[in-house]
């Protein structure tokens, strides 16, 4: 009898998708990043690589790609020409899920957590690993009994 192994899909907070598709771009734009560094360097990167890999891949939210987006341009020229293209293959390559804002402003994470992360609180509801940095977030999605992990302590 085979099984079949059934990766989790895993959700990446804001920082840790900036530092992914900077570091997909080229780990060398990490440490010029304004928005990462000096928090992530390349070795953050190869680690959140790894974990991406043995994930079920990535799933991402119109909000999240938004506030990437603006984020993603703190670099100056010519990198900042060089991120957009890499940013439109993350957006391309993986999925994206819609989140109602209406509903999401009317849980009681909202207060706390702002629209972004909470709607990524709200995600996990779907099975999915969340990867975040942001204690806050992590703590709800904990308490919650949510599959989460804080890529600080990795």
């Amino acid at each position: 009898m085979k099984f079949k192994i059934v990766r989790k899909k895993l959700l990446l907070d804001n920082n840790l998708a900036i530092l992914f598709v900077v570091g997909e771009c080229d780990p060398r734009y990490i440490e010029k990043h304004k928005r990462i560094s000096p928090n992530y360097d390349i070795s953050d990167y190869e680690i959140l690589l790894q974990i991406i890999t043995k994930s079920g891949g990535l799933l991402f939210t119109p909000n999240l790609f938004t506030e990437m987006s603006n984020l993603l341009r703190q670099i100056g020229n010519p990198i900042k020409d060089e991120i957009p293209y890499t940013f439109s293959c993350v957006i391309q390559k993986y999925s994206e899920i819609f989140v109602d804002s209406k509903i999401t402003a009317q849980t009681t994470q909202f207060e706390t957590l702002g629209l972004t992360d909470t709607i990524l609180f709200k995600l996990c509801e779907t099975g999915a690993k969340l990867l975040t940095v942001n204690l806050d977030l992590y703590l709800a999605a904990s308490k919650a009994g949510f599959d989460v992990e804080n890529y600080t302590y990795i």
